[in-house]
């Protein structure tokens, strides 16, 4: 590097390189400083980042144009940013050396430091390092050129949370605080009825993702092997928007199961800010390491939004947001080309984890004597048929949950019979009664937790949400925020998700579209329905809608929809006439996991065994279709090798049960989902509506698109070269 040029370099709390040949003119100190800044910023924008481990520091060296200098890295600068790769020079050539009094000046060990100095001359290289040859530094490679993008297309914030049930102030929980999400939802528009396709996370997001429902993808549950291209090759809505010009960036938990290939396909090779990880569970963002003490329920003293996964990944989104208006800015992307970034938040997913300062905003069950809001019922739905329920065998096996069964019951057996799975020695009676019940102490505890999880979640939608407003984004950007299934916290005596009831099913969902006035909408939508509203929203693109038939599996996927837009909601949120009828989703029993469902129902025949590639499993489906003010449900015998879209692998005919709950109160009563107390399927009164709702039921989702709908119905397969 040239001399007389004022250079940043981050320093670490490790031994530093001596002989220093540089004058400081600055130095700024990081890490337990007042206001927890990460980077100093202008004072015209004065939001602060929180602070970052050193791991995470060392992230930022290497993709932010920084030089990294240090024992650590065996006495080695590293010269280059994330385009450049990270190559590793001798003192001399980078013409730099580290001031090693830094590290004092910012309080000693663990410390970070930003040091800004000139270089004045050529260093000595100091004693001997493990640094390769010199040699002439290598001009940047040449980067691929990136498709064409439409003038004028808007830019796109897309932003999940894991298990995050819709128990939000705008939604009526009066007790929740919420403000940012709350504000998203009235800058916007709220979708009150937003339903998933499957109530546990990797096939909620593929159907989400994909635009195609699991019976399309079949992906059922959490396995990899069911990864959606190794049925149907579908576009997924990252992947789109890249092959329409996009710059594509994500952040967390997008994806459950992300292969090398899902990366290719979807993101741009390597996220700006170095905090962004590609696989959302790798090492530095697994949050379920984050609990120190092994609880479900973790609220944490003396931590700060950044020391956690959550607030690293708001950190990581913000500065993807800043190197794309900066690149914009000096010629490296073109100052129109639009983004897609996505951002993924794993709260509030067991274990609950959040600092305590959002925990303190519910009432400590153990230290207040106000009345705490315990589950409006805690035991099964009157009436239920066995396969509805699920053991939440993985809660109820968690180390504190045993020893609050143990503390409360006495009775050291009774967890493990609780959530046991093997169809000969299960007892389902004894599972299915208040003695398994998770004891409502630990209940009320775990509530907590999981609130101020969620306010935690909310807090960062809030930065980034201000981070689009500070960098001048917010004007063009469409912003999305869904979770990926609903959430049972002891409802019914069920927990996290695993069900087909209206608390698994339903989310929490906004949008918010320039141009697009503020709104409010009971539609029926789908998680199937968001990819489709993105095309309209930012680039107006109607995607064709998905043929019937086979349409859209092996390598000829064609590029398609099994849902359909919600813009004209947005503007009309009040039109019935271009509404859907019926939202649809499903759950297969029993499956692969120590969540499923009870091992066998009482009374029934055993459930299907011969399930092809499945080892018994998924050998019952239960299809539950959500209209107006009912919720009906149908258990039937399923083969996975057969189905599609269309839903000709049920077989109708060979039921395990039937559920209808009445949905004519209000969706939220007191900040309370109580609504499926009972099943009244076999209630005289509504004998007609039941078979009313099961003809709807097996006709399909398609039947159930409003009769206006003029969305084109696919003709063309993708092209090979986008699906190797």
């Amino acid at each position: 590097m040239a001399s007389n040029i004022v250079v940043s370099l981050l320093l670490l709390a490790l031994p530093l390189l001596s002989n220093a040949h540089c004058t400081s003119s600055k130095t700024t100190c990081f890490g337990d400083n007042p206001d927890n800044r990460l980077f100093p910023y202008p004072s015209d924008r004065p939001k602060p980042f929180a602070k970052l481990t050193l791991q995470s520091c060392m992230q930022y060296c290497y993709s932010a144009n920084y030089v990294l200098a240090g024992a650590e890295n065996g006495g080695q600068c590293f010269c280059g940013n994330s385009t450049q790769g990270r190559t590793p020079v001798d003192m001399s050539q980078c013409n730099m050396a580290c001031d090693g009094n830094a590290t004092e000046r910012c309080g000693g060990k663990d410390f970070i430091s930003v040091l800004e100095f000139t270089c004045s001359g050529k260093p000595d290289p100091g004693p001997p390092m493990p640094s390769p040859s010199p040699s002439p530094p290598q001009p940047p490679p040449t980067p691929s050129p990136r498709p064409p993008y439409k003038k004028g297309a808007k830019n796109i914030l897309y932003i999940m949370s894991d298990d995050m049930r819709n128990e939000l102030g705008v939604y009526g929980s009066s007790h929740m605080h919420t403000p940012n999400l709350d504000k998203l939802g009235q800058t916007g528009t709220t979708f009150d009825r937003g339903y998933i396709a499957v109530s546990v996370c990797m096939p909620s997001r593929t159907a989400g993702l994909t635009s195609r429902r699991p019976d399309t993808t079949r992906n059922y549950e959490l396995i990899n092997g069911e990864y959606h291209r190794n049925v149907v090759n579908a576009t997924t809505i990252p992947q789109f928007f890249k092959e329409n010009g996009y710059i594509t960036y994500g952040c967390g938990k997008i994806f459950h199961y992300l292969p090398e290939e899902e990366i290719k396909y979807s993101w741009d090779d390597e996220n700006p800010s170095g905090l962004c990880s590609g696989k959302w569970n790798s090492q530095y963002f697994n949050p379920n390491s984050q609990s120190p003490s092994g609880n479900l329920d973790s609220c944490l003293d003396n931590v700060e939004d950044g020391d956690l996964s959550t607030g690293q990944m708001t950190n990581g989104t913000l500065r993807t947001l800043e190197y794309i208006v900066n690149a914009r800015k000096n010629g490296q992307l073109d100052p129109d080309r639009p983004f897609f970034v996505g951002v993924g938040y794993h709260r509030p997913h067991e274990p609950y984890v959040a600092p305590m300062k959002y925990c303190n905003l519910y009432p400590d069950p153990d230290t207040t004597n106000s009345t705490f809001r315990l589950p409006a019922h805690i035991m099964p739905p009157i009436n239920m048929p066995d396969v509805a329920w699920s053991i939440s065998g993985f809660v109820k096996g968690h180390k504190d949950i045993i020893e609050s069964y143990d503390e409360y019951y006495h009775n050291s057996s009774l967890n493990g019979m609780c959530r046991d799975t093997n169809k000969n020695t299960a007892d389902v009676t004894l599972q299915l009664s208040e003695q398994c019940i998770v004891p409502l102490n630990k209940t009320a505890r775990m509530r907590r937790a999981y609130w101020g999880a969620i306010s935690y979640v909310d807090a960062m939608v809030g930065l980034l949400l201000d981070g689009l407003d500070t960098l001048g984004l917010s004007d063009n950007t469409v912003v999305v925020f869904w979770g990926d299934h609903g959430y049972q916290l002891g409802d019914y005596g069920c927990w996290e998700k695993y069900t087909n009831f209206e608390m698994g099913a339903r989310i929490p969902l906004f949008m918010r579209v320039p141009g697009i006035a503020p709104s409010r909408t009971a539609a029926l939508v789908e998680s199937v329905d968001i990819f489709p509203s993105l095309t309209e929203a930012a680039l107006n693109i109607t995607l064709p809608r998905c043929a019937p038939g086979t349409t859209g599996f092996g390598k000829d996927a064609w590029l398609c929809t099994e849902g359909m837009s919600w813009v004209a909601n947005m503007k009309d949120p009040n039109n019935t006439a271009i509404q859907k009828r019926a939202a649809f989703s499903q759950y297969a029993r029993p499956n692969n996991a120590i969540n499923g469902g009870v091992a066998y129902a009482r009374g029934l025949p055993p459930y299907p065994t011969n399930v092809p590639n499945k080892g018994g499993t998924e050998g019952v489906m239960g299809y539950t279709m959500r209209v107006d003010k009912y919720r009906y449900t149908e258990w039937v015998a399923h083969s996975n090798n057969n189905t599609h879209a269309d839903w000709n692998g049920a077989d109708w005919t060979r039921c395990w049960g039937r559920e209808l709950y009445v949905h004519e109160d209000s969706p939220v009563v007191n900040g309370n989902f109580d609504y499926e107390s009972e099943n009244f399927v076999n209630a005289p009164q509504y004998a007609e509506l039941v078979n009313q709702l099961s003809q709807q039921l097996h006709s399909g989702w398609r039947a159930q698109l409003p009769n206006n709908t003029k969305q084109i119905v696919a003709t063309r397969k993708e092209s090979i070269d986008h699906h190797p």
